[in-house]
């Protein structure tokens, strides 16, 4: 569409020029057929200076040609350069996707060979011992990872990759985490309170609730703290930015754990808090 207009704004352009030419050459004609009829009258006509005369009145449509062909010029100029930058930024998008193209093999890859070593753990050993818990542990980061590229993925590749993008996915990919837990929570709380209201005993909904409290904060935790221990410089720039908002919902679940009847209202207000600082990041 970009481009249709363009040469429509040509070819108007060429058609301006050639109107204001032909307008030029009729006005010259009628100003020397007007002359040569006055000199009819009784002058003798001097037509040697008459045709010099009438081809001296197309010095503004040369001026005017040059002026157009400098615009034209000018314009041609532009348009290379805009062509220049398109394709600069195709080149830089490319590299970007293969950028990330290549990490995110790299780190399959490594999570395949995890998942491999794994499972012979899991075949020599009797249980789960600190080697297994440390291949779980380095899988999980894995996995956070590939979560974050994902995330980089649907912010698009507008410019050059730098830290600063990175930090936006990783951001992104925590919001999304945390709102899918709040959902969880929200939802968790009204079917203990149905539960409630049809008549199960309140010390059973009571002790369920906080097993799902404890459940809750021990996830959330440790996606976090899978944050904090990735090599990445800004993976740990936003755990340091968001740990006041998440030590402040550890404590409000804290609480909630700690009273003696149920209190989702903290909580979920700090749910709420948490989602508003990660999505203003």
């Amino acid at each position: 569409m970009e481009r249709r207009s363009e040469a429509r704004a040509v070819w108007s352009a060429a058609g301006l020029v050639v109107g204001a030419w032909v307008v030029c050459l009729a006005a010259a004609f009628v100003a020397f057929r007007l002359s040569a009829a006055l000199d009819e009258e009784g002058v003798p006509v001097n037509w040697t200076e008459r045709l010099g005369q009438f081809g001296d009145t197309f010095g503004l449509v040369n001026a005017l040609f040059t002026g157009v062909a400098l615009v034209g010029v000018a314009y041609t100029v532009h348009l290379q350069r805009e062509e220049a930058e398109e394709n600069r930024e195709w080149i830089r998008r490319e590299g970007r996707e293969q950028f990330l193209s290549a990490r995110l093999n790299a780190v399959v890859a490594m999570l395949d060979a995890h998942g491999r070593k794994m499972a012979a753990s899991r075949d020599e050993s009797v249980g789960e011992d600190y080697y297994l818990h440390a291949l779980k542990s380095e899988d999980d980061k894995l996995r956070q990872q590939i979560a974050f590229l994902r995330s980089e993925v649907r912010l698009g590749f507008d410019g050059e990759w730098t830290p600063e993008v990175g930090r936006r996915a990783v951001a992104l990919h925590l919001l999304q985490f945390v709102e899918t837990e709040l959902r969880c929570f929200t939802g968790a709380c009204g079917c203990y309170a149905d539960e409630e209201a049809g008549g199960t005993d309140h010390l059973s909904v009571e002790r369920r609730f906080k097993e799902y409290l404890r459940d809750m904060r021990g996830h959330v935790r440790r996606e976090f703290s899978l944050l904090a221990s990735q090599p990445e410089p800004e993976c740990f720039d936003v755990y340091e930015l968001v740990k006041p908002e998440l030590d402040q919902w550890s404590a409000a679940v804290d609480r909630a754990l700690a009273a003696p009847d149920i209190h989702p209202a903290e909580v979920e207000a700090r749910f709420r808090s948490l989602t508003a600082h990660l999505a203003r990041m």
